[in-house]
């Protein structure tokens, strides 16, 4: 019998990850998505897009606008694709990034 080929097409965001693997146990579990918290001393911070919760861990995962650095704006041949625009971190109990990568 033929295989029923099916696509679909993903419009929301993940409501959640699974990490496993990771030497850093804090690290590993289910991470969930949540509205960003609200912090009046963080003006200057990156814009939050998505966030992720662990569920066991204060540590999140999180996808957020990248700034644009001096020599994007003082070259007008550098130009940011969608990707570099945006990039996933996951952040530690500190709130120091501990794995960056391009959005």
């Amino acid at each position: 019998a033929p295989r029923a080929r099916r696509s679909c097409y993903v419009s929301e965001p993940a409501f959640g990850f699974f990490i496993a693997g990771s030497t850093i146990k804090q690290m590993n579990g289910v991470y969930i998505r949540r509205s960003p918290p609200r912090s009046e001393e963080e003006e200057s911070a990156r814009q939050v897009l998505l966030y992720y919760e662990h569920m066991a861990s204060p540590w999140t995962l999180i996808l957020a606008e990248t700034p644009e650095t001096e020599e994007r704006r003082e070259n007008p041949y550098l130009c940011r694709t969608q990707g570099e625009r945006s990039e996933w971190a996951l952040v530690d109990e500190r709130g120091d990034d501990r794995l960056t990568h391009q959005g």
